[in-house]
């Protein structure tokens, strides 16, 4: 509902560098005035950079570029996180689920993906998968209040090289990658993924990117592999991965 205030202004005076309140509640005025043109800003960059729709109102991050909100376990996107968990960690006792808004790695995400539309020539072959990952000795925060997010730099070489790995079954990112808060208590990250052409392939330690296809002579854009009883996928850029839920557990 709309409300109308009265601010009894006896003048308003307009140069092209500011404006001018006169009145007994100018200052009023002044605040609820830079408050609707911050308002107005921020829809613009919600409308150009299409925020999803089940974030929170994005005039909240104004108070910093991330924000992380625990999600009630009665809702459909907390369930929905849940059931993937459990599907191979049907034993673990999940405490809370959490959504990630870092509107920087948003940004740089949805650059990516546009891109990768235009390489491709189709939205659907951005092949997004939601898959899991463990960040051992980082702490999270580091990784979703960060402006790199998932940042391959501070990657060691892995069985299909210096990349940001992710897997299809939360158990093999428990058993071998989770963060240890204390007390017995674990996390995990369920992230975004954007796989675009992806390329099954042996372990191959010395891999810096996806190879060139032999068919179009462009590179792929992701690698698949087999390990630890899941199949896993490699990216090797960061802004191909979007920290969207972080998930605390105890075993």
């Amino acid at each position: 509902m709309a409300c109308k205030v009265k601010y009894e202004l006896e003048d308003i005076q307009v140069t092209q560098e500011r404006i001018k309140l006169i009145g007994k509640r100018s200052r009023e005025a002044k605040a609820f005035i830079k408050k609707f043109l911050e308002g107005r800003n921020l829809q613009d960059e919600q409308i150009k950079f299409k925020v999803p729709k089940h974030w929170d109102p994005l005039y909240r991050l104004n108070q910093g570029h991330c924000q992380v909100f625990t999600l009630p376990n009665t809702c459909l996107e907390y369930n929905e996180v849940l059931n993937e968990f459990q599907n191979t960690m049907l034993a673990a006792n999940v405490i809370k689920i959490e959504r990630i808004q870092n509107y920087i790695l948003w940004k740089k995400y949805l650059l990516e993906a546009t891109i990768l539309t235009e390489k491709l020539g189709s939205k659907k072959d951005q092949k997004v998968k939601y898959l899991f990952h463990g960040t051992k000795h980082t702490k999270p925060s580091d990784i979703y209040e960060s402006e790199q997010g998932f940042n391959i730099a501070y990657s060691n070489n892995g069985s299909w090289g210096r990349a940001n790995y992710f897997a299809v079954n939360a158990s093999y990112s428990c058993n071998g990658f989770k963060h240890a808060v204390g007390n017995g208590t674990y996390q995990i990250f369920f992230a975004r993924v954007l796989l675009g052409k992806c390329i099954e392939l042996a372990r191959d330690s010395q891999l810096r990117e996806p190879p060139l296809s032999i068919f179009n002579m462009q590179r792929y854009d992701s690698i698949k592999g087999r390990t630890g009883g899941s199949d896993v996928y490699m990216v090797y850029a960061n802004a191909k991965a979007y920290p969207e839920y972080l998930i605390t557990y105890k075993e």
